[in-house]
């Protein structure tokens, strides 16, 4: 959910899962230019750590931009994000391997 400034002496809160981001001009942060992002993925020569204190797993990310940038962040996973993870990973390994068999039986 997203929660967007509302200026000072307006008492009224604006949130939404869908809302725009707020204007940065309006907050006084100087207008950046937007960057598309690419896509994810895990970071070269970084583990997952367990945080037992938030009951979360942080898996270190590059996120790459469609301008060739790239920005170092964390992806934050409940346990039962986690769970859910670990096991559509297992499935899509077991789909590889599958198609790997079908690919060798089809080359004979």
């Amino acid at each position: 959910m997203t929660t967007i400034p509302v200026p000072p002496g307006d008492r009224t809160t604006a949130t939404s899962d869908s809302a725009a981001a707020p204007r940065p001009e309006a907050s006084g942060v100087p207008e950046q230019p937007l960057r598309t992002v690419s896509h994810v993925v895990p970071a070269t020569g970084r583990d997952l750590a367990y945080r037992h204190e938030r009951s979360e797993i942080e898996l270190p990310v590059t996120v790459h931009f469609t301008d060739g940038t790239t920005a170092q962040t964390n992806l934050l996973l409940n346990p039962g994000q986690a769970e859910l993870f670990a096991i559509q990973t297992e499935q899509a390994i077991g789909r590889r391997a599958d198609a790997k068999r079908a690919q060798l039986l089809s080359d004979d």
